[in-house]
Order: structure tokens, then C-alpha cells, then sequence
């Protein structure tokens, strides 16, 4: 019985797809997976959160877990930080993100300890859609991606697709090229868990993610990247 109301809810969807206008198909069809991912995404949560509070996961120190996330964000996201102040116009921020990346590629262990803020050089860490943004490049529809969250389709390519050449450009000395599934998958991996970290870092802790409220977290989220739109750029 339930497979057939699966079945009967997916025609309906269908019938009243296919006799909408375009426009309004396009977006029936986004609001379906936006609404799809945000329920995957929560329940993958619900689903792993006590998996990690508990067992093997549980017993790595909290130093080791900080350490791994922060050699990400410096490898990863310094490197775009600098390239999106750049595309902002605005010099001496990136630079000031290039000495820190220097620092703590070298002194600070990949990145596993900040010693350029300990050296007064504190993080100021954007991205490239905000980059864009600056250049009046639109936003677009929202969309929610799966394990990674609410983004603009505008946040969504630029994210995706500059994280993914620069971890490629550094794992291409050992995984070759073209690259294999296996290589493809590493990349995909770390693409994942860089994005998380540093989504964590821009936006802090993305508690109201995890709300059951899917307009609360998308106003949140739009609200959120429009605030730190306008505070990037030319000084």
C-alpha cells in the first residue's frame, strides 16, 4: 500500500508538471529537490551525530579533529580567499590572506596550528561567490546541495568548481591524469569536508541548518550571504 501511494503521488506530480508552463515547471522541479536534499541532509545528520559522539570517532581528540579541519581550510580556502579578494578588487586583503597562507603552509605545520594569527595576522577568510557578488553577478535560484547545504546557484559553481581544481591541482602529482574513479572519489571527499570547514568558518556554526524549518533556513541563509556580500570589496 505504500509503495502504491509512492507510486500514485508520483503521477500526480508528473500530470500537473507537464501541463504547467515552463517557467513554473522549472521551478516545481527545483523546489522538489531543494526540498529532497534538505530532508537527506537532515537525516543524515540524525544519523551520524550519534554515531560520532560515541565509539572510535568519540575517542580522537578534539586537537587531532581541529587540526585536520584547519590544514583544509588552509589549504583549500586561504588559497580561494586570496583569488576572491583579488577578483574584488581589493589588494591588500588578499595579500594579507596570501602571507597567512605562507605562514602557516611552513610554520604552522600545513595549517594544523594558526601561527599566523599568532603573528597578528587574524583570519579574514571569503570565498568566490561573494567575489562575484561584488561584480553584480546574480545569485540565482537556491539550491540545496546534498551533504553540503544551502547555497545560491551562483555559490553553488563557483564553490564546487574552484574547490574542486585547486584539490585536484594539488593531488594531480600523485593521482595522474585523467583521473581515476578512485582519485575522482578522494577529490569529491575532501571537496565535502572542506566545504563544511570553511562554510563553518564564513558563516560560523551552522546550527540553523539543522532546523526543521526549510524557509527559516533559507532566509537565514540568503539574508546572511547578502550581509557579507556588501562587506566585501574595494576599501
Amino acid at each position: 500500500m505504500p509503495r502504491l501511494r509512492a507510486w500514485l503521488r508520483l503521477v500526480l506530480i508528473g500530470a500537473t508538471l507537464a501541463v504547467a508552463p515552463p517557467a513554473a515547471r522549472a521551478e516545481t522541479w527545483l523546489e522538489w529537490f531543494n526540498h529532497t536534499m534538505f530532508g537527506f541532509n537532515a537525516d543524515l545528520a540524525a544519523r551520524f551525530e550519534p554515531v560520532l559522539s560515541v565509539g572510535p570517532a568519540a575517542a580522537v581528540p578534539d586537537w587531532v579533529k581541529d587540526g585536520a579541519a584547519n590544514i583544509l581550510i588552509n589549504l583549500v580556502n586561504e588559497p580561494l580567499t586570496v583569488g576572491a579578494y583579488a577578483i574584488a578588487g581589493d589588494g591588500a586583503r588578499s595579500w594579507h590572506a596570501a602571507k597567512r597562507f605562507a605562514i602557516n603552509t611552513t610554520f604552522g605545520y600545513l595549517g594544523a596550528v594558526d601561527r599566523a594569527s599568532e603573528w597578528n595576522l587574524p583570519p579574514d577568510q571569503t570565498d568566490i561567490g561573494l567575489a562575484l557578488c561584488t561584480w553584480g553577478v546574480p545569485a540565482g535560484p537556491y539550491v540545496v546541495l546534498p551533504f553540503t547545504g544551502p547555497r545560491t546557484l551562483r555559490d553553488a559553481v563557483s564553490d564546487v568548481g574552484f574547490a574542486n581544481l585547486l584539490i585536484y591541482g594539488m593531488l594531480s602529482p600523485f593521482v595522474g591524469f585523467p583521473p581515476t574513479v578512485q582519485a575522482f572519489a578522494i577529490v569529491e571527499i575532501l571537496d565535502i569536508a572542506a566545504t563544511l570547514a570553511i562554510a563553518r568558518q564564513i558563516e560560523g556554526p551552522p546550527e540553523a541548518w539543522r532546523e526543521t524549518s526549510y524557509d527559516g533556513v533559507r532566509e537565514t541563509y540568503l539574508v546572511q550571504r547578502q550581509q557579507r556580500c556588501a562587506a566585501v570589496g574595494p576599501p
